[in-house]
């Protein structure tokens, strides 16, 4: 039973208000501030108390309780909690202060205060405000919709009773591409390793050997310049029987432990540079700090390799990462490896990062498997009509062939000449080279029908009839005819002509 009282302070004196006390849905006694008048009050405990009775009972949903009152609670609060998870499951501060600034930049355009007013409309309104404002590509808007829609996908089911953003597309960002990036040569990687030895100035405070050094493990290993600047000689093992790589989960992009084979050039290399450093210290101390862009722009004028092409920028990214993945796939990766080598989360992302050209697809078709025998000529020049009934294998008649048919007199190949205008037939041959006969001619009154699939005799002598039976059709060239017949049952043998894919 619901009842009502005041309180005391410490000095003994009674509170204005009174305090209201009941027990709710589960049973347990709670407490809450009522009114000054004591009847109110108590009429105010005796409405709570049914209410917590009805939860009970099912009659009022408690969980639908709950969802609206997270729904009415200010936006901002969600949105510190949902960063709060973020933060719990491995995220840097770094990537928290961006997704914080997205996704506050879209609510505040789009004035939503709690979650129940977040609608497509108003975001999708908000962030085309937002590209507009600050010209952005459609590339960087859909991090903003990426970023607004896990949040919104956070709230559901237990602070959102549905997602209003689950049709709300991405764009095209093929349309409007602002930072495009090209996949070198090994041949201009190389020279951009020498350039970078031969330099004598220290660019973003590395020496041209460092810079050496930096480059050769972005393009053999495929790390992204924060990944190589976490690297110490504790992350390599080169004495076991396949020398790895360990990237700790603090340090990788995805938050997971990578584990990646060393190329053995880079093995040697490694031996030589490894003992220069103390076994905790870093191999490019503050690299992550240093802009790899200016380092790389530097050392490729010096090595005559432009910048910026048609094709894309070779900033640091591209001279590693992109080149990394694009020449494991020239080299016959499969895709999915790649991908498991790049430490992707789908073949999509890995396919981004692929440049294959047309001179990469030209090799791909002289790789084809093929067979010596197809340049052998010998396809016949003359109509295909004449070529089949000049053979020797064949018996072309006026009349037919069968025992019982009657024979013409005259040859006259496998053209009726003396037939009836629109009766005359080349011999019929089916394009898989079965031997097939001449359709009968149309029945006319008065005629005798032939059982049917045989060709009548002609009972006419003022008219022919043409029949072409082939035994053997045989299209090869006439030196390959006098082989041994048996070879054209062996086929070809495509398993002898496939080039080894295989990598060591």
């Amino acid at each position: 039973m619901a009842s009502v009282f005041k309180r005391k302070d410490k000095n003994g004196k009674r509170s204005q208000r009174w305090t209201i006390q009941y027990s709710d849905a589960h049973g347990k006694k709670r407490q809450r501030v009522g009114f000054t008048d004591k009847q109110e009050s108590q009429r105010l405990a005796n409405k709570m108390e049914e209410a917590a009775k009805l939860r009970r009972d099912g009659v009022i949903d408690l969980a639908a309780e709950v969802l609206a009152a997270q729904t009415k609670r200010p936006v901002s609060q969600h949105l510190s909690e949902f960063l709060d998870t973020i933060r719990s499951k491995g995220g840097t501060e770094k990537h928290v202060r961006l997704i914080s600034a997205r996704i506050e930049a879209a609510i505040k355009e789009a004035g939503i205060a709690t979650p129940s007013e977040i609608t497509r409309a108003r975001i999708e309104s908000a962030i085309g405000a937002i590209q507009k404002r600050n010209d952005l590509s459609p590339r960087t808007v859909n991090h903003y919709i990426q970023t607004i829609k896990e949040f919104v996908a956070w709230l559901v089911p237990h602070r959102l009773a549905a997602n209003p953003l689950l049709d709300l597309e991405l764009r095209n960002a093929e349309v409007d591409i602002r930072k495009k990036r090209r996949a070198l040569t090994p041949d201009e990687v190389s020279r951009i390793v020498e350039a970078a030895r031969s330099s004598s100035k220290d660019v973003q405070c590395y020496d041209g050997e460092q810079r050496a050094r930096i480059y050769l493990l972005a393009y053999l290993t495929g790390l992204r310049k924060n990944e190589i600047a976490s690297l110490t000689p504790e992350s390599f093992q080169l004495d076991d029987e396949t020398p790895t790589l360990t990237l700790e989960a603090r340090d990788s992009k995805h938050r997971k432990k990578d584990v990646l084979p060393l190329h053995p050039q880079l093995v040697t290399l490694l031996r030589q540079w490894l003992p220069e450093s103390a076994p905790e210290q870093p191999l490019f101390p503050k690299l992550s700090r240093r802009k790899g862009y200016v380092m790389i722009r530097k050392d490729l004028e010096a090595a005559g390799i432009p910048y910026t092409t048609k094709d894309g920028d070779a900033d640091f990214h591209a001279v590693g990462r992109h080149t990394y993945i694009t020449e494991l796939l020239r080299n016959g990766t499969s895709l999915v490896v790649a991908r498991e080598l790049a430490r992707h989360s789908d073949v999509t992302m890995t396919m981004r990062y692929t440049h294959i050209g047309l001179q990469d697809q030209a090799k791909a078709i002289e790789n084809l498997p093929t067979d010596p025998k197809w340049l052998e000529t010998g396809l016949p020049t003359e109509p295909m009509s004449q070529h089949i009934c000049s053979t020797s294998q064949q018996i072309c008649s006026k009349s037919g062939v069968s025992a019982g048919h009657s024979q013409s007199t005259e040859d006259t190949g496998c053209h009726s000449e003396t037939a009836g205008s629109g009766d005359t037939n080349p011999c019929d041959v089916s394009p898989s080279g079965t031997r097939r006969q001449k359709k009968a001619p149309p029945v006319t009154d008065g005629a005798q029908v032939e059982a049917a699939g045989i060709e009548p005799a002609s009972r006419d002598t003022s008219k022919s009839v043409s029949t072409c039976v082939v035994d053997d059709l045989n299209l090869a060239s006439p030196d390959s005819r006098r082989q041994d017949s048996g070879s054209a049952s062996r086929g070809l043998n495509f398993a002898s002509n496939v080039p080894d894919m295989t990598r060591s």
